[in-house]
């Protein structure tokens, strides 16, 4: 099976297996740079993508129930309609069925995106290297940037990204 770039449909990898989740899977093994692939509705279910470059990926419509995304770099990757129920981001931390995962950005005093993740134990934030709770982002946005014009920006978000997830709570 082959994976390729969204781009120009080259191929990124290329192996033996049967399935397309242990193709990734033996990408992901070998360390290959996937940013940019084309996975728009995979079957991913409990998916080894730890430590994955998954940056501008398209994985929209992508089966992922389960999958271990620790440590994987997801920056820019496109998941509309991804089915993530159960999919682990850290230790302890799974994604809830509805609207897993809110991407904004860039944004914020590094221009970068901010990832909020609806976890099974509340709201976590990923900015950066910063990977905790909502509760945390927000007192360290506070502490470093109070009275800043980044202060209001990602308090908006945070803000923004409670709502999105009250909302699609009733989904």
């Amino acid at each position: 099976m082959e994976i390729k770039s969204k781009f120009d449909g080259h191929i990124i990898f290329k192996d033996d297996s049967v399935t397309f989740k242990l193709t990734v899977e033996a990408a992901v093994k070998a360390k290959i740079d996937m940013r940019g692939a084309y996975m728009r509705g995979a079957y991913m279910r409990g998916a080894d993508m730890r430590g994955a470059d998954m940056q501008g990926v398209d994985m929209r419509g992508a089966y992922m129930q389960g999958a271990d995304m620790r440590g994987a770099y997801m920056q820019g990757a496109y998941m509309r309609g991804a089915y993530m129920q159960g999919a682990k981001i850290k230790d302890g931390l799974e994604l809830v069925a509805n609207s897993p995962m809110l991407q904004c950005g860039p944004a914020g005093s590094r221009q970068d995106y901010l990832i909020i993740f609806n976890t099974k134990v509340g709201l976590y934030v990923k900015a950066g290297c910063f990977l905790d709770t909502l509760t945390k982002f927000v007192s360290a946005v506070r502490e470093k940037h109070k009275g800043t014009v980044y202060e209001k920006e990602y308090l908006n978000i945070v803000k923004m990204a409670k709502e999105h997830f009250k909302i699609h709570a009733k989904d």
